[in-house]
């Protein structure tokens, strides 16, 4: 089979910096089955693991090795060219590139890096970072080498001797701890260093660091000798090889804590609070008061000023306060203030010109909740808080900002995505505690109590998910509903194990026989050399299939369908609640795409059946059992608020445009 080939035409010279000043990694965008110039060279501005190894054992030039390739569909057309030109390899300026990867976030950006070496070489590269040919599903370790490619944007050294392993705190079946341990105040002073744009000491780090992944939460209490400690629940792979781990001593920190971290209301969040009890009028009120402080944050002072409090922009609230409104600097940076809202009202896919997508899908509900922030969720290092508490202290503007948080007494917490209102958590605020104030704009969980409350929350955990925290006493819920049990099976993780148990099985006897056959039968099977290049082989092509057939549409057609029962019957009626499942397991969900189909085509066959005739038979035990335990209103046609609101975006991001 012929490689696919970069036409010569196509290929440019790096920038004059290339590997004196700066790193470049070059890059091909193939629309369809051909190449869409121009050829680009990115510049590396932070890094990854499988980078640094690189750079570090073959020097910056081993950067030239790698190349990565995005595939996009043609305009109109559904086929899909990237497995078949990745099953070619790739040709350019006469070497091969042949897959190597890719990252979670570039898997649903259908991104991926190649590198000019054999499948068998690429094999025994990746085997020296952690012996995923253990993992037995092949989206499973998919996820594990996507760490090693997983970017960050700063890094710091951490030896080998610096940092410990700890036990995870548990209770049950759950990990109380799962992906959150500590770091010294030395070593948050260290990142803090390193990190240009941070004005303090971050409290709450995600991080990279060779098989670890999680977040790290500052802890005075560690001295100068460790540096850090790990959660064994953070380790998702063991580095096999001692050279290559002792030459991976790159930490890479993917985020840190910050202050004004705002909180917005999308249209999951908006619904669950609808169907808790959340007045409806009030959530229109937050997105009327959103939309005039936008509409006249250039030309009314007490709507800039109200905004740049809300947000934290202590330098232009200065600006505003020493040279006017009218001032053309502080013009211009409030326009772009704006603007920049504005666009994130809009679905990356507005510009695409497709007759199948309607004005109103161009945009997503986007509510600014001045009374609210998104953080990092951390263990209480203290073990003192009670289940159903919590510890939140946000950075706070004013004095006024200040006296409207010390009057809550309790928060409602919510991971997104979110599609079932035990999603949404109200937790009793734990407020003047001397040993917890440090600790400002995360918040801190219980490690005790009968399930851990980042669980509760969509299925969440501490390894790096940040939470939605309102302090906004209008928000917190009338009606209380139980938390999802996400840990129990459902039919994609059935389906799904069923037939990993089989492939395992399966390939237990092909091992036994294949072995034997070789010791017996040479001639007939092949030498034990040539079985393990042809498992080396497969195991390659599986990873390459798994990356070309990966489909996120997938997920977007059961969110459609979700919200459309939702608007029907309220997102606790029986079919959102099982759909609802299939959130929760999107590895599995993607694995098994025919089941899901299957299922979504008898879900939009019914629909359109309840929506021809209203008045047929249909009884939702789930709903009316809330509505009998908890006096709860039935959900009627029409309840659906987040509709409207969605629509008033719509509204406002055209009068915007015409601005």
């Amino acid at each position: 089979m012929e490689p696919y080939c970069i036409p010569p035409e196509m290929i440019t010279t790096p920038p004059e910096d290339h590997l004196k000043k700066a790193i470049y990694v070059k890059h091909f965008n193939i629309h369809g089955g051909r190449v869409r110039p121009p050829m680009r060279y990115n510049k590396v501005g932070g890094g990854n693991l499988f980078l640094e190894y690189l750079m570090s054992v073959q020097g910056p030039q081993g950067v030239d090795r790698l190349m990565t390739v995005g595939f996009r569909p043609e305009r109109g057309r559904d086929e899909d060219f990237s497995e078949s030109i990745l099953k070619r390899n790739i040709l350019f300026s006469g070497e091969i590139y042949r897959f190597l990867g890719h990252s979670n976030s570039q898997l649903k950006e259908r991104t991926c890096f190649l590198l000019n070496d054999s499948d068998e070489g690429i094999y025994e590269l990746l085997a020296q970072f952690g012996e995923f040919s253990q993992i037995k599903t092949t989206a499973k370790r998919a996820k594990r080498i996507g760490l090693l490619f997983s970017s960050f944007d700063q890094s710091t050294i951490l030896q080998d001797t610096q940092y410990d392993v700890i036990d995870d705190i548990k209770g049950g079946k759950y990990i109380f701890t799962d992906g959150c341990g500590f770091m010294s105040d030395s070593f948050a002073q260290e990142i803090q260093d390193v990190h240009r744009h941070l004005e303090s000491k971050p409290c709450v780090v995600q991080v990279r660091y060779q098989g670890f992944k999680g977040v790290l939460v500052l802890n005075p209490r560690l001295n100068d000798g460790v540096q850090v400690q790990f959660r064994k629940s953070m380790k998702k792979f063991s580095i096999p090889d001692e050279r290559v781990r002792l030459s991976c001593t790159t930490f890479g920190v993917v985020k840190c804590s910050r202050p004004y971290t705002m909180g917005y209301l999308n249209k999951q969040i908006t619904m669950l609070l609808a169907d808790s009890g959340v007045k409806h009028s009030y959530l229109r009120q937050l997105q009327n008061n959103f939309h005039i402080m936008l509409r006249e944050l250039c030309s009314a002072r007490q709507s800039a000023e109200s905004y740049l409090c809300i947000k934290g922009e202590q330098k232009l609230l200065g600006w505003l306060h020493d040279f006017g409104l009218e001032n053309p600097r502080l013009q211009r940076q409030l326009k772009a203030l704006r603007a920049k809202e504005v666009r994130k009202m809009q679905k990356e896919n507005a510009d695409e010109d497709e007759s199948s997508v309607t004005q109103t899908s161009r945009c997503k509900l986007r509510v600014l909740v001045p009374k609210s922030r998104v953080v990092f969720g951390v263990c209480d290092p203290f073990q003192s808080l009670e289940y159903g508490q919590c510890v939140f202290q946000p950075t706070l503007f004013d004095e006024e900002q200040m006296e409207g948080f010390q009057r809550a007494e309790e928060v409602i917490v919510v991971r997104n995505p979110c599609y079932h209102p035990g999603d949404i958590r109200v937790l009793k605020l734990i407020k003047n505690q001397p040993e917890y104030a440090y600790l400002s704009d995360c918040i801190v969980f219980p490690t005790k109590g009968r399930r851990p409350h980042a669980d509760e929350s969509a299925g969440g955990d501490l390894d790096g998910d940040e939470f939605f925290v309102s302090w906004d006493q209008n928000l917190i819920p009338s009606w209380r509903s139980a938390p999802f049990d996400y840990s129990s099976s459902s039919p994609l993780v059935m389906i799904s194990n069923a037939f990993s148990h089989l492939g395992q099985w399966t390939n237990s006897l092909q091992n036994r026989i294949s072995s034997w056959g070789c010791s017996n039968m040479p001639s007939v099977f092949g030498t034990a050399e040539e079985a393990e290049r042809k498992k080396k082989l497969k195991e390659r092509r599986h990873m390459l299939e798994y990356f070309s057939t990966y489909n996120n549409d997938l997920v977007a057609r059961v969110d459609a369908i979700f919200m459309k029962y939702a608007a029907l019957y309220g997102p606790s009626c029986q079919e959102c609640v099982h759909l609802n499942r299939f959130f929760s397991d999107a590895v599995d969900m993607v694995a098994q795409k025919v089941f899901v189909q299957a299922t979504l085509r008898n879900y939009e066959r019914n629909y359109h059946r309840l929506v021809r005739d209203p008045l047929a038979a249909r009884v939702d035990p789930v709903e009316w059992y809330r509505v009998w335990m908890q006096q709860k209103p039935p959900f009627n046609r029409g309840d659906d608020v987040w509709t409207p609101m969605e629509e008033n975006t719509r509204v406002f991001v055209e009068e915007m445009s015409r601005r």
